[in-house]
């Protein structure tokens, strides 16, 4: 189970950094942090394991979870400043040119 989470934090990372949008990005949402992911399927396994085992692992898939969260929110705010920084350089105003003057009447 730890090599499944562990393929699947790397499956994910690999994913995010690959996404070129937020709508990309909201679909790996729901692909790996959604009802129906791998990662809710990894919680619905933890009912089968040793009580021992449970807690620990149990740990492992919340840091897992928590992790591919973070992946998601840096990628969602690089996106976005990415974006502002395009709108930026685009929508220049050139405070030297005359305004525009109305006509009378």
């Amino acid at each position: 189970m730890r090599e499944e989470l562990k393929n699947l934090i790397d499956s994910a990372k690999k994913h995010i950094e690959d996404s070129a949008s937020l709508h990309d990005l909201h679909q790996l949402k729901s692909k790996f942090l959604g009802k129906k992911s791998e990662i809710i399927g990894l919680m619905k396994q933890l009912g089968s394991l040793p009580k021992e085992e449970r807690p620990e692992f149990g740990k492992v898939i919340n840091e897992a979870k928590t992790l591919i969260a973070d992946f998601l929110n840096n990628k969602e705010n690089q996106i976005k400043e990415d974006g502002y920084q395009d709108s930026l350089k685009k929508d220049v105003l050139d405070i030297s040119m005359p305004g525009r003057r109305r006509e009378k009447g």
